[in-house]
């Protein structure tokens, strides 16, 4: 059995448990997307790899503060909370019986996973869990505030019904877009007609040729205008597929999130309100504005410096429609330096431009607009054109910085950052 999703489920052997035949299936992040994992945040779940054919993985917010994520290196990232936490569950969608899962973990914190099948919990040993059921939980063994990571998870299991109706493929992958978009619904199987339905949480039903709920796709394509969701099936000789989503979000951004023409704020909060609740986007975006209050280098408990650094910008100076600048670091992605915090790299007030990802971030039920994994492109010191042409005497004796937060010497031609200020050497 191959399937290569947004979750791959890829068939690697074929064994013998006991008389039965038994396969194996890998459930691991394709790293295309962060829509393959998230999380409404609500106490709903949030469907991961429903386009699959033969497989159901539910990624679930529970009770915690924290909804379930990616972490940078493509791990899946569950977050367990004393008041309750993330799941993951794992269902066949054509009744095969489970009889071993293996978790491989990345954080030392697995000591808390717990797994449940049919009610009942199941112990392991160094990841692995033997459990006969169509499906299993992944949760937490204790009330702690904990997370684990996991890079894959691979299921044995035998039996089951094939599914040979092949589910419906979208000409445009469902995302974030700037402008409209014309979305055309094929299908591999032969034959098979494709269901559809575009109000938002209504799937496509089909009993017969008379009793259906959706519209038949006659082969025009779609033209997507406007936040659409649109739930796809393939129907042939009475068979259906499993059904298959895909989301559209249209903004209408003045900036275009590049170095060229970055977003202003107001764009970037459009952007984020268009997001799930805990989505962080893909791709990375430049973001422009003021900073709003002083900036808040991070330091821990002996006063030493992380490097990065917590603050808000406006699209004026001390505007209200703030949009937080998290751990940013300085230029070319470096870390904040002591001389950097001294001189005053950035400060109340300054202009500046940065890039990073857009996240809806969700905390208590507090929704924060963030850019996060971030760092400095530019700065304009108190709002003005940022540059200023000095002469080498009256720079002879201020320390210089190179657009990293490097020291560079008196002899160094550019622009540097020197008492507070870009200037350009010549």
């Amino acid at each position: 059995m191959n399937k290569i999703l947004r979750y791959s489920f890829v068939a690697l052997l074929a064994m013998v448990f006991g008389n039965v035949m038994a396969d194996e299936a890998t459930m691991k992040y394709s790293g295309s997307t962060t829509a393959n994992m998230k999380a409404d945040g609500s106490n709903e779940a949030a469907s991961v790899g429903l386009n699959d054919s033969e497989w159901s993985v539910v990624a679930s917010k529970g009770a915690a503060s924290n909804a379930p994520g990616l972490n940078k290196a493509g791990d899946i990232r569950l977050y367990w909370h004393a008041d309750g936490g993330n799941t993951i569950t794992v269902s066949s969608l054509t009744n095969a019986t489970i009889s071993n899962i293996a978790i491989t973990f990345t954080g030392a914190e697995y000591s808390n996973v717990s797994v449940t099948a049919n009610g009942a919990a199941v112990t392991g040993t160094d990841g692995n869990y033997a459990i006969n059921n169509t499906s299993f939980v992944l949760g937490n063994a204790n009330t702690s505030n904990a997370q684990v990571r996991i890079s894959q998870i691979v299921i044995t299991y035998a039996g089951g019904t094939p599914i040979t109706i092949k589910v419906p493929e979208f000409s445009v992958a469902g995302g974030l877009y700037f402008e409209p978009q014309t979305v055309a619904l094929t299908c591999e199987t032969e034959g098979a007609k494709i269901l559809y339905t575009i109000p938002a949480g209504e799937d496509p039903v089909y009993t017969d040729d008379e009793n259906y709920t959706g519209v038949f796709y006659d082969g025009t394509p779609l033209t997507i205008t406007k936040n659409t969701i649109i739930k796809a099936m393939a129907v042939k000789d009475g068979q259906t597929s499993s059904i298959v989503t895909a989301k559209y979000t249209i903004v209408n951004t003045t900036g275009k999130g590049t170095e060229a023409s970055p977003f202003s704020v107001a764009d970037a909060l459009q952007v984020i309100g268009a997001l799930d609740n805990g989505q962080t986007t893909a791709e990375t975006y430049f973001v422009k504005g003021y900073i709003v209050g002083t900036p808040d280098f991070q330091r821990d408990g002996e006063q030493v410096l992380y490097g990065n650094c917590n603050f808000d910008i406006a699209d004026a100076k001390g505007g209200s429609d703030k949009l937080t600048i998290f751990r940013a670091k300085s230029f070319d992605n470096q870390k904040f330096t002591e001389e950097n915090v001294t001189e005053k790299i950035i400060d109340e007030n300054d202009l500046v431009t940065l890039v990073g990802k857009l996240q809806k971030y969700v905390k208590d039920e507090v929704v924060t607009p963030e850019l996060s994994s971030c760092y400095l492109i530019s700065v304009e010191k108190g709002g003005s054109d940022g540059i200023t042409n000095v002469n080498a005497a009256k720079a002879e004796n201020a320390v210089r910085y190179n657009l990293a937060g490097q020291k560079v010497n008196a002899g160094y031609k550019g622009v540097v950052i020197m008492n507070g200020k870009k200037v350009v050497l010549k």
